[in-house]
């Protein structure tokens, strides 16, 4: 929406765990927004293996190595 700022990133967390957060967010100066998503049995399923979305995100990066 025109009235919406630009999103510069997303952090996506299976659980909550507030001390991942606090070091992912450490550098910002920007406002947060906060959401939750639940979802379905179905869309979960329907979602990529984590071991697919790593070796995606290294290829994007250039690492042909993901661990």
């Amino acid at each position: 929406m025109p009235q919406h700022q630009p999103k510069v990133g997303m952090l996506l967390v299976a659980d909550k765990n507030e001390s991942v957060v606090r070091y992912a967010l450490a550098g910002t100066t920007q406002p947060i927004a906060v959401s939750r998503f639940d979802l379905s049995p179905a869309e979960q399923a329907a979602l990529p293996a984590e071991d697919a979305l790593t070796r995606a995100v290294a290829l994007e990066l250039g690492d042909h190595t993901p661990e």
